[in-house]
């Protein structure tokens, strides 16, 4: 395994490697121990690492509690988000609604144990011409739309998020296009559809790409792309086409290379290798350090900025509403409707927004 100047970021990969491999871990020599704490809830690995740590018998009495009290409370937080997609989603069977189950709820049956793969939310593809049959469900189950723009619904109901997808790339947009549908397979006589494996490495892949680009992926990308190499054999033929297609053939290079400098024997990094670690650890788990929020009081004023939320881009909507690629002239009906949507199912988001506004 690669050593770094700094210590806590190498302690950090250390315990993941650990974990992942089922190694023992060595004892925390000169580690700042409050960073490491902070390192590890910034890239949500805490659920991963702590079991190792502990075993360590490094922690103090306050500090183990502190360390078992964000793993209980991620625990506890997955079963309520477990609960809740299962009512949503026995819903999606009664009324026909076909879905597929992506990114962490995927990837978590990878690891050693599925707890080990925290999730902030949960992704699941559907059928977007249910789109009107999901607004009613998610409204029956207590739940508002915080966002419907771009290729997702997103649902709140806190703690929970569930985000539904109407496609899981942007459709010949800058990200390349990858259709899960053409590959999935059904699951029994159910509306669950199980991904394709090669489908979901590339778009697993893809996903960390598109984080990256906008200034940091995190650690936990690597990990799930380590967990997906390591526990399948993928059909080569069919995808190194596919990720040169979606330019993501350095990246694949890049991230083996540093998967063998993590979980393998490799001592050296080589450039990109050292530009994509760095970039795990600048930007957090979701470029959370870089991430640039529009500030409610911009330039133009207060009716500007109504205006630009009530509507959106034309290439926002039509990805949103997918009737529009042939009748762009309903654009007029599909920003009413839009409108009356929010009001409808984000009531109390929207006048928190609208009061926030300075």
């Amino acid at each position: 395994m690669i050593k770094l100047e700094d210590r806590e970021i190498e302690y950090l990969l250390t315990l993941v490697r650990c974990a992942i491999l089922n190694e023992q871990a060595p004892q925390p020599q000169g580690i700042d121990m409050e960073r490491l704490f902070r390192l590890a809830d910034l890239q949500q690995v805490y659920s991963l690492v702590m079991p190792c740590l502990e075993q360590t018998g490094a922690l103090s009495d306050k500090e183990l509690q502190r360390w078992n009290n964000f793993r209980l409370s991620d625990l506890k937080k997955t079963i309520i988000v477990d609960n809740e997609r299962a009512a949503v989603l026995a819903d999606f069977e009664e009324k026909g609604i076909k879905y597929i189950f992506l990114k962490g709820l995927v990837l978590r049956n990878y690891y050693p144990q599925a707890s080990m793969r925290q999730m902030s939310d949960n992704d699941i593809l559907y059928d977007a011409s249910r789109r009107e049959d999901l607004l009613k469900i998610m409204k029956k189950h207590g739940f508002y739309l915080a966002d419907g723009g771009g290729i997702s619904d997103d649902f709140k109901k806190p703690p929970v998020t569930l985000e539904f997808h109407r496609e899981i790339t942007e459709h010949k947009e800058s990200w390349g296009y990858l259709d899960a549908w053409q590959r999935a397979t059904q699951k029994g006589n159910t509306c669950e559809y199980l991904i394709n494996k090669e489908d979901n490495y590339i778009y697993t892949l893809h996903h960390m790409e598109k984080h990256r680009s906008l200034g940091g992926s995190g650690i936990r990308f690597l990990v799930d792309m380590y967990v997906l190499m390591k526990n399948e054999t993928y059909d080569w033929d069919y995808m190194l086409p596919v990720l040169d297609s979606l330019r993501l053939l350095p990246l694949k290079k890049s991230v083996e290379g540093l998967c063998d400098a993590v979980f393998g024997d490799k001592q050296e990094l080589a450039d990109d290798e050292k530009i994509l670690l760095d970039g795990m650890f600048n930007g957090g788990l979701f470029h959370s350090n870089f991430e640039h929020k529009e500030k409610l009081s911009t330039a133009g004023g207060k009716l500007s900025y109504i205006l630009r939320r009530a509507f959106p881009p034309k290439k926002t909507m039509v990805s949103t509403y997918k009737k529009l690629e042939k009748a762009p002239y309903l654009l007029p009906f599909y920003y009413l409707k839009r409108i009356c949507e929010r009001w409808k199912y984000n009531r109390q988001s929207v006048k928190k927004e609208i009061k926030n506004i300075k």
